[in-house]
């Protein structure tokens, strides 16, 4: 479809309007790693004659360029005749980017590991899971390249959950050598101290469902780590749980 391109500035965005749909087989939710050539001779032609980068490397590049700018990702609307991809200007983490900054000084980083550290330092703690879906990705076997480098390199630990479930977060070295001075927050509490925490508020409160139950210990815990939790202490015969559904309640186990 042939048309003007639009970029539209407001005060908080960039908006990026080009006319047409994406090509056959990218959407949405692939466009970080699907890349299809609508004119591949043109594509081509002027990869030789260096006037183009490596095919389709600009939506990573925007990834990049936020991320590490404390930014959030780009967004990509695609409506009934055109495409128009987002771009905040907001800084949602000046602390991400002190992050950023400090591990591309020790480290030499790939693009993909950029972009998996920027969003793990902005998050703060985030679960496996999500981390997938926030890289477009399929499964925990094709986060490896992205996150594994990470791991062993010593800028991201984890918890001790595994697949899906585990979390993530920036080492706690790395944010004190980026003179972190972000808000204190229990996203990144060990296991072994929430598990005291759930132990001590089932001893205060009695029953009650994981949702009080996440609203007094701290709603920036995840969901998921408290389920883990709970499920390892009715393992370790410590908890108990009545009820399904809506009615389900967590109490101390009796002896």
């Amino acid at each position: 479809m042939s048309g003007d391109i639009f970029i539209n500035i407001y005060p908080d965005r960039v908006e990026f309007v080009n006319p047409g749909q994406l090509p056959l087989g990218v959407t949405e939710n692939n466009i970080l790693h699907k890349s299809v050539k609508r004119n591949e001779r043109m594509a081509n032609l002027f990869f030789a004659l260096h006037l183009m980068e490596r095919e389709g490397s600009g939506y990573d590049k925007m990834y990049e360029v936020q991320l590490t700018n404390g930014k959030r990702v780009p967004r990509v609307v695609e409506g009934e005749d055109s495409v128009t991809a987002i771009v905040e200007r907001r800084i949602v983490s000046y602390e991400a980017i002190k992050v950023m900054q400090t591990a591309s000084q020790k480290f030499t980083l790939k693009q993909k590991h950029i972009i998996c550290l920027g969003i793990i330092a902005q998050a703060g703690s985030i679960s496996g899971s999500e981390l997938i879906h926030q890289l477009e990705l399929k499964d925990n076997v094709a986060l490896r390249p992205w996150l594994r480098p990470l791991l062993d390199m010593g800028l991201v630990e984890t918890n001790d959950g595994k697949t899906k479930n585990v979390e993530y977060r920036v080492v706690s070295q790395l944010l004190r050598d980026s003179d972190f001075k972000g808000r204190t927050t229990l996203k990144r509490i060990e296991p072994h101290r929430l598990r005291e925490l759930i132990l001590e508020d089932l001893k205060l409160f009695g029953p009650t469902s994981i949702k009080d139950l996440n609203i007094r210990i701290g709603k920036e815990i995840g969901i998921r780590s408290i389920q883990r939790i709970l499920k390892n202490l009715i393992e370790d015969e410590l908890v108990v749980k009545t009820g399904a559904t809506t009615s389900l309640r967590y109490n101390l186990a009796t002896k």
